[in-house]
């Protein structure tokens, strides 16, 4: 390419036009590579994820995975509602993915989460805060490329260790 520049530099008006065409073709390219790499979309979680238990990895976590995952995925904001494994009651909570700090309660429990993205996986970190003792649940979601699986990294933290679980939900609609 230097080389290329050079001799376009060193001929005048005389250049001849394959020249201009290789290097305009080059910065072509290289500008829609850029443009596709800054304007991709964020994968879009809404719908309902159903826990597939036999692909999952679920080790004592500090409360069980959800077995039913109910996710509304508009802009930055996600609500989602879960009915857990043992069949308890649904709960439901929202969180935005720009990094804000997002306040709630679940049981017993007061929750602050805060959700990024990196590259097309959301990081999504809670700090769980009970009467007895305070952990940290730090998630990555990453779905598939053709939408039908949602696979969550977790890792927990709390006073007595570290505790990681692989949860593999499926899409229902």
């Amino acid at each position: 390419m230097k080389k290329e520049l050079f001799l376009l530099a060193k001929k005048s008006a005389g250049a001849p036009i394959f020249l201009y065409n290789r290097i305009t073709m080059r910065l072509a390219i290289v500008m829609l590579l850029l443009s596709v790499s800054i304007f991709a979309a964020d994968p879009d979680y809404s719908g309902i994820w159903k826990l597939n238990t036999r692909a999952s990895e679920m080790r004592s976590l500090p409360e069980p995975a959800a077995e039913t995952l109910r996710i509304e995925h508009r802009g930055v904001r996600i609500h989602c509602t879960a009915v857990p494994v043992n069949g308890g009651a649904p709960v439901s909570w929202d969180y935005t993915t720009d990094q804000t700090d997002a306040k709630y309660k679940i049981g017993d429990t007061s929750r602050r989460t805060q959700s990024k993205w990196e590259g097309n996986a959301l990081l999504v970190n809670t700090l769980v805060n009970s009467r007895d003792h305070s952990y940290t649940v730090m998630d990555r979601w990453k779905m598939s490329k053709d939408g039908k699986t949602l696979t969550i990294r977790r890792q927990v933290e709390t006073p007595y260790g570290e505790n990681e679980a692989l949860l593999v939900y499926e899409k229902q609609n």
